[in-house]
């Protein structure tokens, strides 16, 4: 526990100008639309879509509109574990927007 303030002095840090926040937030969006593509192809009943032939595109679109809390409903979160992460990524854009 005595670690954590160290740690968010340290990821403060690196989020102090607005092309280091840019830079880490396109990561973000890459990083999480990957592991919920992963998640969707693990078991389809993680996220709800109307789309007939699904790809990684799709997640990266997700993962872009979730980021930035503009999501379309063209697909959504469905199960805990697909909620949690998405959850996630949303606290971790946050964090870095208020650093």
């Amino acid at each position: 526990m005595q670690n954590i303030p160290k740690l968010v002095k340290i990821f403060t840090e690196r989020f102090d100008e607005p092309h280091e926040k840019l830079i880490n937030i396109l990561l973000s969006v890459i990083i999480f639309s990957f592991v919920s593509y992963a998640l969707y192809l693990r078991n389809p009943k993680h996220f709800k879509h109307e789309i007939k032939d699904i790809r990684y595109e799709h997640f990266l679109w997700y993962s872009l509109t979730l980021n930035f809390t503009i999501p379309f409903g063209d697909i959504y979160p469905e199960s805990g574990e697909a909620k949690l992460l998405s959850s996630i990524q949303a606290i971790i854009f946050w964090f870095i927007m208020l650093s």
